[in-house]
């Protein structure tokens, strides 16, 4: 009995078996029907997760940055301008602690939170909008509250009042724009480290607001410039870096610009190819410098033929190669590159100069507009400077980089450098040389690439927005107009309304040089003017009306 108990047993167990074996298939099969159906792969198999696995893997990386976006790669650590100074002077001389203050929140990437400011709710937020080419792209919005703030500030604004600028920002001291606005006005009176820190917490507002998605260390993030809000950041990120190279940060300063040209490296709307060799040369980044100019092509207009980076590049090359920063063997020989023929600083000059003749003698202005007319040694350049510019963006360029690396090219070593190079491509060029068919031909693809006319980014750019030259306004400005005390002091109740500053906009002196201020815009001015009139007028109306009524009240008592 028990024998056969045991094979009753045994004979029950291999059917449940068979039927959880049978169903299983079944179960197998009704999916595979539906994957077939519904396109979505079956997921039930455990075979099929492992591909699945990987694929997630692979879409993560299926389309890795090229060698022209790795230049754009940034490090948060060189965004840490107090880190950059401590390098240079010892932290005995600089205090403060790193990018993040010790009482937590969100950390900040390009800006450093100081104590008082928010940690979140700035007001300007992130939007992720698609993926493109494996490129996440993003825009800012401002959410209801700041939208409300906003045309407060449209409203001051347009007054062209700085004090009624000033009393909103004193209200309001997180609001990006009026931070923007009265650092500007605060560079023109010579205060500037309080213009660099106004210009910093506008970053800093911006930086509240940004996606989870995104990573702007990768260089692969992209911000779209739909909005106000887009171009209003990378307006303040130029400026940061403006105010960092003031400061002495020149390795900050071009952390900032990398990080701006990453965002639009298509556009470049803040032109900041103009002046990026600058801030790489002050810091001695020369091989990072040397690698941008060639493998940098996200532009319409590849790197290599800008005449500022031609030049800077080939400054770095030769300051590479004297006691500068030079490459590992390893990495040479990575790249393909020979260690016992390394490229001639000459030669790259001399190619620059062939093909920009006129930014030598633009250079030499720059440096000294005497050196031309008196120094019999630069005469065989005189005659460059009668030649003109293939088109008015080159000369735009042309003017830019003599206005901004002057003062790299000032020692007497390099400038004589310069001097000897260009003669011998003067005598050359005079002997009927014309430096080889790959030069001409080079010449010829650059006139047709430069044939253009001037990006309106270009036009727009004075010299204040890529030199650290600052136009200043006189004192006498300032006591006619005396701004409201700063923020933390006491504040009146009552900000003064658009119709106090009738007074002011009458006056020409005032005008005059209210229109050296940033945003000017006469026919703004003129409708304000034409809407403060207007109101007076109702007013003076309303005050005889009263004054008829009053008297008629009298009458009729009398």
């Amino acid at each position: 009995k028990k024998k056969k108990k045991k094979k009753k047993k045994k004979k029950g167990s291999g059917a449940r078996a068979d039927s959880k074996a049978t169903g299983g298939k079944e179960k197998q099969d009704i999916d595979a029907i539906i994957a077939e159906i519904s396109g979505v792969p079956n997921g039930n198999s455990n075979n099929s997760d492992k591909p699945r696995r990987r694929r997630n893997k692979n879409n993560r990386q299926k389309v890795p940055l090229s060698a022209s976006l790795r230049t754009l790669k940034c490090d948060v650590a060189h965004f840490d301008w107090k880190r950059e100074l401590k390098r240079m002077f010892g932290s005995r001389v600089v205090s403060g602690g790193g990018i993040l203050s010790s009482k937590g929140g969100r950390r900040g990437i390009v800006s450093r939170r100081q104590e008082g400011w928010p940690t979140g709710g700035g007001g300007i937020n992130m939007v992720f909008k698609h993926i493109q080419e494996g490129k996440s792209v993003f825009t800012f919005s401002r959410d209801l509250e700041y939208s409300v703030l906003e045309q407060d500030y449209l409203a001051c604004k347009n007054t062209m009042d700085p004090r009624a600028i000033s009393m909103f920002h004193a209200h309001n001291p997180f609001h990006a724009g009026a931070n923007l606005q009265i650092a500007e006005i605060l560079l023109h009176t010579g205060e500037f480290k309080q213009a660099a820190d106004l210009v910093e917490r506008a970053v800093h507002v911006y930086e509240l607001g940004y996606h989870s998605k995104f990573d702007p260390l990768s260089g692969s993030a992209r911000l779209l410039l739909d909005r106000e809000e887009s171009k209003e950041y990378l307006g303040a990120l130029r400026r940061h870096a403006q105010c960092l190279g003031r400061r002495g940060c020149a390795r900050t300063a071009l952390e900032v610009c990398k990080f701006a040209l990453s965002l639009t490296p298509e556009t470049d709307p803040m032109c900041i190819m103009s002046f990026i060799g600058y801030y790489a040369l002050r810091s001695k980044e020369y091989d990072w410098l040397l690698e941008f100019e060639r493998e940098f092509l996200e532009y319409p207009i590849p790197a290599k033929w800008f005449p500022n980076i031609m030049f800077n590049a080939a400054l770095a090359l030769r300051l590479s190669t004297t006691g500068g920063k030079k490459k590992p063997e390893t990495e040479s020989k990575s790249k393909g590159e020979s260690t016992s023929k390394s490229p001639d600083p000459s030669n790259r000059l001399q190619r620059a100069i062939r093909i920009y003749p006129q930014a030598v003698t633009a250079l030499v202005d720059a440096i000294d507009n005497k050196i031309l007319k008196t120094d019999p040694r630069w005469e065989f350049a005189r005659e460059w400077q009668s030649k003109r510019v293939s088109s008015p963006f080159v000369e735009k360029l042309i003017l830019i980089f003599a206005s901004r690396s002057s003062a790299l090219w000032r020692s007497p070593p390099t400038l004589a450098w310069l001097r000897d190079t260009a003669r011998a491509v003067y005598e050359d060029e005079k002997k009927g040389g014309k430096g080889g068919a790959a030069i001409i031909e080079e010449n010829k693809l650059i006139s047709s690439a430069f044939d253009i006319d001037i990006p309106i980014t270009y036009k727009t750019l004075q010299k204040a927005d890529y030199t650290d030259a600052m136009p200043q306004l006189p004192p006498e400005f300032f006591q006619q107009n005396q701004l409201p005390p700063p923020v933390g002091q006491e504040i009146p109740l009552n900000p003064p309304s658009a119709g106090e500053g009738g007074r002011i906009a009458g006056n020409p002196f005032a005008m005059f040089f209210r229109s050296l201020l940033p945003n000017f815009d006469p026919e703004a001015l003129a409708q304000a003017t034409a809407v403060i009139e207007a109101d007076q007028r109702q007013r003076l109306l309303e005050i005889e009306r009263e004054q008829e009524r009053n008297e008629e009240n009298k009458e009729r008592k009398n």
